[in-house]
């Protein structure tokens, strides 16, 4: 039977074909792929996928963009 255990997981996180691994908190299923995310666990990886974001479009776009 399918259980979610709040743990911190390894999840690759891809954006525009550019892969980034962070370490995200949640509550993941000890049977197959599901997670489910609070606020909180949202937050604490926000900053770091919002500046790989950034970096991803910097790479795309160039540094300087008119």
């Amino acid at each position: 039977m399918p259980a979610f255990m709040r743990q911190v997981r390894h999840i690759t996180h891809v954006y525009k074909g550019h892969r980034l691994k962070i370490k995200q908190p949640g509550e993941f299923c000890n049977v197959c792929d599901q997670f489910r995310l609070s606020p909180e666990d949202i937050a604490a990886t926000a900053e770091e996928i919002t500046k790989f974001h950034t970096s991803v479009v910097k790479v795309q776009f160039g540094k300087t963009r008119s």
